[in-house]
């Protein structure tokens, strides 16, 4: 039987805690790296476009006026669509670095709360394990606990991400190696991050994809005095990452295949299990890709798959409701990551 486990948000915080969630990446990330120069221009903008006074000094109270980060994606996003600028004061060139500095913050605030945490991933590393050569995990997430713990449970070379990986790096820019196939007759484990991730490194030229292996290369790409730079045709990288607005992109050709490979795993599969994703409004082009897989799926097989959401303990009823209009009979289970792992999978 073939399951797939979709990863969303809360799937990361179970096991790293101090992570943060769209709602408060930007005042954590004000507060904690209020020195880092990127992350001040993106805190002035913000201060001056959206509050029109100063920002207090503490993350709680900047919780409670700050922009959700998805705005102000999308308010930038909207303008590089148009080819405009935001107004007189920000003009495209500078409307587009800000968006860059808004990638920068995401990717330095999840490195930040997250490099120690991801020490501690036994429950990760309990599903992980349980994991059949036919079963596949969908990930929403940037950070990379479950890409470790699949490199430990099997190795990276088996570590599937359903694209081609042209190189992975055991330490950039010295040490790296194409990942031809040394298991023989071993089969890949699967791993498809639709959002991308924090140690792919994306060059524009090759058109191709590298991986840092156990580090978060992403933060490479927006070193401005040294940017990483491809070791084949020495182009800038770029972070693979889309980002958390209304108008998302996803006409990389190497993550279309991500999502194609995604689709096809979810028509196949006789269970689908959700952990931690709230299958937010915003999130239109999952919601109707996953769905379209279920359907084909039934009209293929004669059969549904069974729908399981593992939400947080003490969740309400909201995000019960949303997948049930989606999938009509679900099972609903609001005992956590951790319970579920314990208790429906027999992990640590």
């Amino acid at each position: 039987m073939s399951t797939v486990y979709i990863l969303g948000a809360g799937a990361t915080k179970a096991v790293a805690p101090r992570a943060p969630l769209m709602n408060n990446f930007l005042p954590l990330a004000f507060e904690s790296l209020a020195n880092d120069p990127r992350i001040q221009k993106v805190s002035e903008f913000v201060s001056d476009f959206y509050l029109g006074s100063p920002l207090p000094s503490d993350a709680q109270s900047m919780q409670a006026i700050l922009p959700r980060l998805e705005d102000v994606l999308s308010q930038l996003d909207l303008c590089v669509v148009q080819n405009r600028p935001l107004s007189a004061n920000y003009p495209l060139q500078k409307v587009q670095k800000l968006r860059e500095d808004l990638v920068y913050l995401i990717a330095r605030l999840l490195k930040d709360t997250l490099e120690q945490l991801e020490r501690d991933w036994h429950i990760t590393r309990g599903l992980v394990h349980s994991l059949t050569e036919e079963d596949v995990i969908i990930s929403l997430n940037y950070d990379i606990i479950v890409d470790n713990a699949l490199a430990q449970e099997f190795g990276p070379q088996r570590v599937n991400y359903g694209m081609d990986v042209r190189l992975l790096y055991h330490e950039y820019p010295n040490s790296y190696y194409e990942p031809t196939r040394a298991h023989q007759g071993e089969l890949p484990r699967d791993l498809y991050k639709l959002h991308g991730s924090l140690n792919w490194l994306y060059c524009p030229n090759c058109q191709a994809l590298d991986v840092t292996l156990a580090e978060k290369g992403t933060l490479l790409v927006f070193n401005e005095k040294r940017p990483a730079t491809c070791q084949i045709c020495q182009s800038p990288y770029q972070a693979l990452i889309i980002t958390p607005t209304l108008l998302k992109d996803y006409a990389n050709g190497l993550l279309l295949q991500v999502w194609r490979n995604a689709e096809e795993r979810i028509t196949r599969a006789d269970r689908v299990v959700f952990i931690g994703y709230s299958l937010a409004d915003a999130d239109v082009e999952i919601k109707c890709m996953i769905k379209r897989a279920t359907y084909n799926g039934w009209r293929q097989r004669g059969r549904r798959p069974t729908v399981t959401v593992v939400d947080r303990e003490g969740a309400g009823t909201e995000a019960e409701e949303r997948y049930r209009r989606l999938f009509g009979e679900i099972e609903y289970l609001p005992i956590g990551f951790t319970r579920y792992v314990r208790e429906r999978i027999g992990g640590t």
